[in-house]
């Protein structure tokens, strides 16, 4: 394949791949930053959004990153800590828009969000779940209302 004469493996074009997959969810966390700057519930929920948006892509192909993670059994492999990264960075700017967002315990929250988050992507995959996207929302929005309660927005 003539995709293959630009990268020295197989391994240089999966990590490449993933790359630009995770510079896409980089991109839209920014978006999100800029489009609601003072405003930690509505980027949280715009993050939930551009997720569920992306869920019926993900049910026809799988998340990049699981089926990657799948096929890559070294755990020092360079794509699995490009991804590890990746999801260390999502991680800690998902814990601050929930802290912008007036949660009290703001890394417990984004844990949460997280799971939500990404296990509406798994679910979309196998198919368990049916309006995964709506649920999704409901159910960052209910984790949000919880982790703010008491709290002035």
């Amino acid at each position: 394949m003539a995709l293959y004469r630009h990268f020295a493996t197989k391994d240089a074009l999966i990590e490449e791949w993933l790359r630009i997959v995770a510079a896409e969810y980089t991109t839209a966390f920014d978006r999100v930053e800029a489009e609601h700057a003072d405003d930690g519930r509505a980027q949280v929920l715009a993050v939930a959004r551009f997720v569920a948006d992306g869920l019926p892509d993900i049910a026809r192909r799988g998340c990049p990153f699981v089926n990657s993670i799948a096929g890559l059994s070294d755990p020092d492999h360079p794509a699995r800590r490009l991804i590890a990264n990746h999801k260390a960075r999502q991680r800690h700017r998902l814990t601050s828009m929930c802290e912008r967002a007036g949660a009290q315990l703001p890394d417990d929250v984004s844990a949460e969000i997280t799971f939500l988050l990404e296990g509406a992507q798994v679910s979309a995959q196998n198919g368990s779940v049916d309006r995964a996207g709506d649920r999704l929302l409901a159910a960052v929005s209910a984790v949000l209302d919880r982790g703010t309660a008491g709290r002035a927005q």
